[in-house]
């Protein structure tokens, strides 16, 4: 009788350690929010379709809000775990005394560029390789203007300060020059920014921990992964998320893309304390939080 409840007992123990194994390999599902659909949101897709989500047996749902604001407001609410969205919302939200944490940084650089229109080159004698301060200058009496793709060709604006690819395609088809790159860094008075971070609740931090450090490597992965490629490589792993987008923008926005990616995944307190300043001068910020308050790198490989 004895031997018997033994071996129901390792049987039980043997089925119970298959259903546990079963378990472990059932993809989680997890909810996030990005803005909006965009070259900006790479880590995001190349962990998708490369598949570094699955590895870390992650099943997202990730929703396009349409634009800031919506997607960290489903955050704060408690609809979804993660916001992958630019920094600055995070210190925003602690203004008004909702706490997030940053937990990984996947763009640390402005992904906004600025184009001139060639013949308001010309008329100011601006060059590529001039001086940023004198650039600056010959600003002085020129249209600048958030802008669309066609509105350089239509001189609408000699200034156009947007994302890529817009600026990099009006180049490419000879009406514009590159006036400042920032996702090259070009601007010395911003070189880190806190431009897309992957952002989750104190609650998700200290309760699940687990989850939030498998999602922290799949984007790390993505990274990584994009770095090591072409543009041409990036620009195919893109297009399943972004098919609407005509190949030359796509291709164009994948090379822009690659200067503004987080090899590392740390969110530095230099692309912080940059990003408080840029809120201060534009009247955003009250008061200033401290780096700890806000960011963690205890998720990133040591």
């Amino acid at each position: 009788m004895k031997r018997l409840m033994m071996i129901v007992c390792a049987a039980a123990l043997g089925c119970l350690g298959t259903s546990l194994s079963l378990n472990a390999q059932t993809p989680r599902k997890v909810k996030m929010t990005i803005p909006v659909v965009a070259h900006s949101m790479t880590p995001v897709y190349i962990a998708q379709s490369k598949g570094f989500f699955a590895e870390e047996k992650l099943e997202p749902d990730i929703t396009s809000t349409g634009g800031g604001g919506p997607d960290i407001r489903a955050l704060i609410a408690g609809d979804v775990e993660f916001s992958f969205t630019t920094g600055d919302n995070v210190i925003l939200a602690q203004q008004e005394g909702k706490r997030l944490l940053m937990v990984m940084s996947g763009l640390n650089k402005v992904f906004i560029n600025w184009a001139m229109h060639k013949e308001a080159a010309k008329a100011k004698g601006v060059t590529e390789s001039m001086p940023l301060a004198e650039k600056i200058k010959t600003l002085k009496g020129l249209t600048i203007g958030v802008t669309n793709p066609g509105a350089l060709t239509a001189h609408k604006v000699d200034v156009a300060l947007t994302a890529p690819p817009v600026p990099e395609t009006a180049i490419s088809r000879g009406f514009a020059i590159m006036f400042i790159n920032n996702a090259k860094g070009e601007d010395p008075s911003i070189p880190e920014f806190l431009m897309e971070n992957l952002i989750a609740r104190p609650e998700t931090v200290a309760k699940d921990p687990d989850l939030v450090r498998r999602m922290v490597r799949a984007l790390t992965k993505a990274n990584q992964w994009a770095l090591k490629s072409t543009p041409e490589q990036v620009a195919d792993a893109l297009k399943p998320f972004m098919a609407k987008t005509p190949p030359e923008l796509l291709l164009a926005g994948a090379a822009a893309v690659l200067p503004t990616l987080s090899p590392d995944g740390r969110t530095s307190e230099r692309s912080f304390q940059t990003t408080q300043e840029i809120l201060e001068q534009a009247g955003l910020l009250k008061k200033r939080v401290s780096y700890s308050e806000l960011v963690t790198n205890e998720f990133l490989a040591k």
